[in-house]
């Protein structure tokens, strides 16, 4: 399976809950955003990106001081959280 983006997609809820693309509810640990301004969660059940219609969810959560977005480099992403966008290109090497 070929992966857009990471192993997760993350909905943000009004009241800042989250579940994921499969309706998972999840506890946010860390926010982190990307040098092209792509927000990402690292919660207790996974890693992945959150969906681009919740980023106003996102920024009132920011805004609030729920959530602090770190910086981090999209491309290290993989490596830093254990996943592969694509295996079969991996399988090439």
């Amino acid at each position: 399976m070929e992966l857009e983006a990471t192993p997760l997609i993350w909905r943000v809820n009004e009241d800042f809950s989250i579940q994921d693309h499969t309706g998972k509810a999840a506890r946010v640990q860390r926010c982190l955003l990307d040098e092209q301004g792509r927000v990402y969660l690292e919660t207790d059940t996974g890693f992945g990106l959150v969906h681009t219609m919740d980023m106003a969810y996102v920024g009132d959560a920011v805004e609030q001081g729920l959530w602090v977005p770190q910086d981090v480099l999209s491309a290290e992403l993989p490596v830093r959280f254990a996943y592969v966008t694509s295996p079969q290109a991996l399988q090439k090497k």
